[in-house]
């Protein structure tokens, strides 16, 4: 395969600069059923008049919000700006890559900094050039917000709860039915060291 003028192979989760100007994210390499040819599916940072939604000739690819899809060929990239996902000091594990390849709306992950949430965005957005993920805490954090960023709202939360992070950021996808488990074992605990404690007192 020729590589004109790209000093890095391609991989899914490169940014990469169109011929064009436009810069987004690579969700699709392959072959599509309207060509024969190798295309390659990119996630526009911003809405193109000739996007789509990651759907071509009714058979979906990738996703990515109406007008923000795009298939190109090599030769409509300029640059490629490297891998969204940024590498950890520690050589990542393959359940971390599985996590970051396979995070959606609506997973519960967990953060390097021990934060806990709930996924409710993953995409562009007007701070930051590489793709974000907008996550609702389940707990209240003094950097937090609401979901609304400089004016333009990207999802809801209560108060003191939205955050948004890199993928690279989240260690791990957390398994709802285990965490719940967790929580009414400590309730349970709690109830029982409560408990003691009345019993404790009325023996004084």
């Amino acid at each position: 395969v020729d590589w004109p003028q790209l000093e890095k192979m391609l991989r899914m989760h490169d940014k990469v600069k169109l011929v064009d100007g436009q810069v987004g994210i690579i969700c699709f390499i392959g072959q599509t059923e309207f060509s024969a040819t190798t295309f390659i599916g990119v996630k526009l940072q911003q809405w193109s008049a000739n996007g789509n939604d990651g759907s071509a000739a009714g058979k979906k690819y990738f996703k990515c919000e109406p007008g923000h899809g795009y298939f190109v060929q090599l030769a409509d990239i300029a640059v490629n700006l490297g891998s969204i996902i940024s590498t950890p000091l520690k050589n990542s594990s393959k359940a971390q890559k599985r996590t970051e390849n396979l995070l959606k709306v609506g997973d519960k992950v967990k953060l390097q900094d021990g934060n806990v949430g709930t996924v409710k965005y993953i995409g562009a957005t007007d701070f930051e050039d590489d793709e974000m993920v907008g996550i609702e805490l389940d707990a209240w954090s003094a950097n937090g917000h609401n979901g609304k960023v400089k004016g333009r709202t990207y999802f809801r939360s209560a108060p003191g709860c939205g955050t948004f992070a890199r993928r690279g950021s989240i260690m791990d996808r957390v398994n709802t039915a285990a965490l719940m488990a967790e929580l009414q074992a400590d309730a349970a605990e709690n109830e029982n060291d409560d408990a003691a404690d009345t019993g404790g007192g009325g023996g004084g």
